[in-house]
């Protein structure tokens, strides 16, 4: 007898642990499906929200940002793509400047003293080259063109002055070598060497060129009024008869 109670006794225990197993488990399983019920919900409302952000609504409001990105990088641009020259304290006008230019291979030259421009108040300098063969320059980061259009002409550029008496650097597009190559040079402007426009080679031969004209056409006056004077005084009078 006792050993059946016994046997009784912890199957009933076995029972019970078994019920509490299955009552626990069946817990679990309720607040899972809650769960998984509240994660559908919560999914399907933020798969609602990216419907709405991609109708009309989020269309313009993506039109917006990307202009708005435009514009500010295209202000950085601008404020990237100007070089700002040096302020000087001369009137507007056209002087001239010595410059040096070192870099390349150093074959190509430039001009000096050459055409030194005052504009507003700011400096800026008229740069011929030796070679025809270049078809654009860039001071920082700002491309400027060749100005002379004639094929036979030097390459000619007006570029901003950003620095006086020490190297500024430029880049220098070149086509001698077939494909363009851009070129990097040092160029120094020397202050202390502005002075009137008279100065430049330019000018200076412009001068010749009046000189020798004057003289030209001075003597040709002058050949002139001798000639005439030299047949006049050979030239026999007639004696007249009383």
């Amino acid at each position: 007898m006792d050993a059946g109670r016994k046997v009784a006794a912890f199957m009933s225990k076995q029972q019970k642990r078994i019920a509490n197993v299955r009552f626990t488990t069946e817990i679990s399983e309720q607040q899972y499906r809650e769960r998984k019920l509240n994660m559908e919900k919560q999914m399907g409302f933020r798969g609602k929200g990216r419907e709405q952000k991609t109708g009309a609504t989020g269309i313009w409001l993506r039109i917006l940002m990307g202009v708005c990105c435009c514009l500010l990088f295209g202000g950085c641009l601008c404020r990237t793509a100007q070089a700002e020259p040096l302020s000087v304290d001369k009137e507007d006008g056209e002087y001239a400047i010595d410059v040096s230019m070192t870099g390349g291979s150093g074959k190509a030259t430039v001009v000096s003293p050459t055409v030194f421009l005052v504009k507003d108040g700011k400096a800026y300098a008229k740069l011929q080259w030796s070679s025809s063969n270049y078809d654009y320059m860039i001071v920082d980061g700002e491309k400027i063109l060749n100005e002379n259009t004639n094929e036979n002409g030097y390459s000619t550029f007006t570029i901003p002055v950003t620095a006086f008496d020490s190297e500024m650097s430029v880049i220098a597009d070149t086509t001698a070598m077939g494909t363009p190559h851009e070129i990097a040079y040092a160029l120094t402007f020397y202050a202390d060497s502005i002075e009137s426009k008279g100065a430049l080679p330019q000018e200076a031969a412009k001068r010749v060129l009046v000189v020798a004209a004057i003289i030209i056409v001075g003597g040709g006056i002058l050949n002139h009024f001798v000639a005439k004077r030299r047949n006049r005084d050979y030239t026999p009078h007639k004696k007249t008869g009383k």
